[in-house]
């Protein structure tokens, strides 16, 4: 049932809904040169569709080129009418970095958006999800100028309201959140970092002071990332009269995002602000929000249902890894026997454009040589692109398909030698490619420590 005064927030909401005329009452730097989109991997560099799109921003600076990978999304609405629409600018987590746009597709607001109908059918919003370089993160010198860049070409060249603007992220990307708040704090009319990493506390209040924005601050009290973080970050933002709503969810863990990110209630918060103007008085608090997420909890979702019997056949079958983003096409989980094969996982990409993936993150061994074992397969005349990433650079890239797997199987070992000592982060993505079924075997998943000679 809606909570009672995200209900109120009904009633309010349609006088800030898309449909009034464009405000562009930002510049952009003079610092910031022009640039030009291009289509990633063959795909379109001019895009008028509602739905997910993979592209590439380029510019030159000083004589030197560079490249920005980015995710848009377009509402369902779009290009039917001359309306201007809010933009929410996602940053996502340290997890997604890299130069495949898809990476930060598979998590938080988008995969959120991907995976729901309903809340696609009225999600009233542009949302902008650039990728971190893999080298980088968001508070890198000058990453944040890069960013900008980029949601003011994408202002420049699509219908949208400025003083609708909305920044979020996640982990990393919670920061990431501050960080662009901070290098333009006349720009957006909500930051709202989700279990985040501080960012100069102090020197980011006093940007923001004065500039009418509102703070929405998730945290959860035993998640050691994002607390005491954002309790120091708040205390900044209060002292220098900041309107800033904090929401520390008790013995909330690190991936409580989930719980906003998913639910419309978030995203008509965000739709209640518009810079230069007060929020309404009916806006809901950080208890309602505590609500929200208890709701959530609660909740005995067809997705949570599903999630559960991913995560639960994974560990049956290869224990600390994780997984996210899968849909539910084609009946996936766990099967006893397969195609010859004993315990065989089955997955499915979330969408044609958003990945499944599994992933893990280990410390290997200095004195061993560490490889990754995989046994994988296809349906009959189905096919999927499998893409290892370690530590977000892309390792191996194939196809998964009546040519590439003998009998529907096909085995993969990658050494990571390179890792040895060192942490490495290892996803497993599973893309579909256009063609067939695009559902995954996944008989062996196994880390096989040798000795060195």
């Amino acid at each position: 049932m809606m909570l009672r005064c995200f209900s109120l927030l009904l009633m309010v909401l349609p006088a800030v809904l898309p449909g009034g005329p464009l405000i562009h009452t930002t510049t952009r730097p003079d610092t910031q040169p022009d640039g030009v989109f291009l289509g990633f991997a063959g795909g379109p560099a001019v895009v008028t569709t509602p739905g997910f799109h993979k592209m590439i921003f380029a510019w030159a600076e000083n004589g030197i080129k560079h490249q920005l990978p980015f995710s848009i999304y377009l509402p369902l609405g779009y290009g039917k009418d001359d309306r201007h629409w809010p933009m929410l600018t996602f940053m996502a987590g340290l997890g997604d970095r890299g130069t495949d746009p898809g990476a930060g597709m598979a998590v938080g607001v988008p995969a959120a958006i991907g995976r729901d109908p309903a809340l696609q059918k009225w999600l009233p919003m542009i949302v902008l999800t650039p990728q971190c370089p893999s080298d980088k993160v968001w508070d890198t010198p000058g990453m944040a100028q890069d960013v900008l860049r980029l949601v003011h070409a994408v202002m420049d060249q699509f219908p949208v309201d400025s003083s609708r603007m909305y920044v979020t992220g996640f982990s990393d990307g919670g920061k990431g959140t501050w960080v662009l708040a901070a290098a333009e704090p006349n720009l957006f009319a909500v930051a709202a970092p989700v279990v985040s990493r501080e960012y100069q506390a102090e020197q980011t209040a006093k940007l923001l002071s004065g500039t009418g924005i509102a703070c929405l601050a998730i945290s959860g009290t035993a998640d050691d990332v994002s607390e005491p973080a954002t309790a120091h970050m708040v205390a900044a933002l209060r002292k220098q009269k900041v309107d800033v709503t904090y929401v520390p969810v008790p013995k909330g863990k690190h991936f409580i995002w989930q719980a906003f990110f998913t639910r419309q209630e978030f995203y008509q918060w965000l739709l209640l602000h518009r810079r230069g103007q007060a929020p309404p008085q009916t806006r809901p608090s950080d208890d309602d929000f505590l609500k929200l997420y208890a709701a959530h909890q609660n909740a005995d979702t067809q997705q949570q249902v599903l999630d559960w019997r991913m995560q639960h056949g994974l560990d049956q079958l290869e224990p600390y890894w994780f997984v996210d983003s899968c849909g539910d096409k084609g009946d996936p989980g766990l099967r006893d026997r397969l195609l010859g094969h004993d315990k065989v996982l089955v997955t499915s990409p979330l969408t044609n454009d958003i990945p499944c993936r599994l992933q893990t993150t280990r410390k290997l061994p200095k004195d061993k040589i560490t490889e990754l074992d995989l046994e994988i397969g296809h349906p009959p005349k189905g096919q999927w692109e499998l893409v290892i990433r370690i530590n977000e650079q892309e390792k191996l890239r194939t196809l998964v398909n009546d040519q590439t797997a003998a009998n529907g199987w096909m085995t993969v070992t990658l050494s990571l030698q390179d890792y040895a000592g060192s942490e490495a982060r290892i996803q497993l993505i599973q893309n579909g490619t256009g063609e067939g079924s695009h559902l995954a075997y996944w008989d062996k998943i196994k880390l096989v420590e040798k000795n060195a000679q």
